[in-house]
């Protein structure tokens, strides 16, 4: 029997948001217990808070737009790499290749982040993803990269690696929460489901690992 582990971000009020910008609120609309006829209620998120899909074209003018995305490359086989003894705030290119990572591969990073607290101010000290990273990840020609950090960049100005990622084709996912996954678990399957915007270079996602 298969077990399921959500590794989504859990959306409330006073979540983490990237570099403290674009909060998530609540609005309630009407309730039962002063209209007599149901809860309603009005959000305001910001298309990169918690777990969501990046599109080539949040950097790239021109580039693929949230819908444009296949959903076949998002979902199935993937692997979790644990990074959490990483020591530094970014993940160099020799961090990754011990791991032997091959063609069409779907692989999210499991780092010190996804242990952070999902409430409250963000941490400026977040682990990101480095360019030589990016490049190396790039070169592998894999199908999608996620990451425990809310932000794929973090401190670099230039966007080298989701440049690097986007124009190798790769699908970006950020804001995973992993703590939950297993450190010697490295095959599963992943379900993502981005919101089904239309010509946005983001969107809100669900994501679930399936686990034999």
């Amino acid at each position: 029997m298969s077990t399921m582990i959500d590794i989504s971000w859990p959306l409330a009020p006073g979540m983490v948001s990237y570099k403290n910008r674009h909060p998530l609120a609540i609005e309630q609309l009407r309730s039962i217990a002063c209209h007599s006829v149901a809860d309603s209620l009005c959000s305001r998120l910001h298309m990169h808070a918690g777990t969501h899909v990046d599109a080539p074209s949040h950097f790239i003018e021109g580039g693929k737009t949230i819908d444009q995305l296949s959903l076949a490359q998002m979902n199935g086989p993937c692997r979790v790499l644990d990074l959490t003894t990483i020591a530094g705030e970014f993940v160099e290119k020799h961090h990754l290749a011990p791991f032997q990572i091959g063609a069409g591969e779907r692989i999210l990073l499991k780092t010190q982040n996804s242990f952070l607290s999902a409430q409250g101010p963000y941490n400026v000290r977040e682990v990101y993803l480095g360019s030589s990273a990016a490049q190396y990840l790039a070169g592998c020609n894999i199908a999608l990269l996620g990451i425990d950090a809310l932000g794929l960049e973090r401190n670099q100005s230039d966007y080298a690696s989701h440049i690097a990622l986007f124009s190798a084709g790769v699908i970006v996912v950020e804001g995973l929460r992993l703590a939950a996954v297993p450190s010697d678990l490295q095959e599963c399957v992943l379900h993502l489901l981005p919101l089904a915007f239309v010509g946005t270079e983001a969107a809100p996602a669900r994501a679930l690992l399936m686990v034999a």
